[in-house]
C-alpha cells in the first residue's frame, strides 16, 4: 500500500492511496473481480467511513482507494484482500481539520482565573458575552473551526479583536484544539456602566454574532 491518505488528511477532501495486488509469489496480480474491501474507523470507536475503488489499473496489478470524511481526529484504516488484512494494516490515519470557516467560529466568556491549555478549560454550553463589570478583567475564548465545526489549525492567520469605545486588548494566546484566550478591561473614570461593543474578525471577515454587544 502506497499514498499520503494511508497516514495523513484533511476533512472535506477526497483522498486516495494505492493497493498492489500480488500473489503468494510477489506478482502483480492483473485482474479486475479481486475480492478487496477497506473501511476508516475512528480509533476511539463509533464513525466508520466506508472506502470506494477504483478499479483501473489492473494492467499494473494496482487498485486506487478513495475516502472523504468531514469529522477530524484519529483514525484506523483497515484493508483487507481475500478477507485477510494486507501488510501493515491497519494504518494509523490523522485526519486534520479544513481552513478556519469565520461563519463557524464562536466566542465565549470565561471567568477562570488561569488560562493554560485547552484542556484546563470549562467550556460553556452556550456560547456569547455576557457581559462584565467596568474596571474589571473580562477574559474571552475565541474558538476556530472549519466549515464542518471541526477544532481548526490557526497556522499563519490570526483573529483579529476590537472594541468600541476602544480598549486595549491582549494579544491572542493559543490554548490549541482551536481556542485561544484574549483579555480586555473596559476601564471608565467617573462612571458605573459603558455600552461595549465587541468585534471579531477572522481573516477580514465577522464571525458568526459578530460584533457583540
Amino acid at each position: 500500500a502506497t499514498g499520503p491518505a494511508l497516514t495523513l488528511g484533511t476533512a472535506g477532501n477526497i483522498e486516495t492511496f494505492d493497493i498492489a495486488i500480488n500473489d503468494q509469489f510477489a506478482n502483480p496480480v492483473f485482474a479486475s473481480g479481486v475480492d478487496i474491501a477497506a473501511q476508516l474507523f475512528r480509533s476511539s470507536g463509533g464513525t466508520s467511513v466506508q472506502v470506494n475503488w477504483a478499479n483501473v489499473s489492473f494492467f499494473n496489478g494496482t487498485y486506487t482507494g478513495h475516502y472523504r470524511n468531514t469529522v477530524a481526529g484519529p483514525y484506523l484504516l483497515r484493508v483487507k484482500v481475500g478477507g485477510v488484512g494486507i501488510y501493515r494494516s491497519p494504518f494509523n490515519v490523522y485526519i486534520e481539520a479544513d481552513v478556519v470557516d469565520p461563519a463557524q467560529c464562536g466566542v465565549f466568556q470565561s471567568f477562570q482565573k488561569t488560562f493554560t491549555s485547552a484542556d484546563a478549560l470549562q467550556i460553556p454550553e452556550e456560547e456569547g458575552i455576557q457581559g462584565g463589570r467596568t474596571n474589571v478583567q473580562m477574559n474571552l475564548i475565541l474558538v476556530a473551526r472549519d466549515q464542518y465545526r471541526n477544532p481548526a489549525n490557526l497556522a499563519g492567520i490570526t483573529f483579529a479583536v476590537s472594541t468600541s469605545p476602544s480598549f486595549e486588548i491582549s494579544q491572542p494566546k493559543n490554548l490549541g484544539e482551536g481556542y485561544l484566550h484574549v483579555f480586555l478591561t473596559p476601564f471608565t473614570v467617573g462612571e458605573s456602566s459603558i455600552n461595549l461593543q465587541i468585534t471579531i474578525k477572522y481573516d477580514g471577515t465577522d464571525i458568526s454574532g459578530s460584533p457583540f454587544s
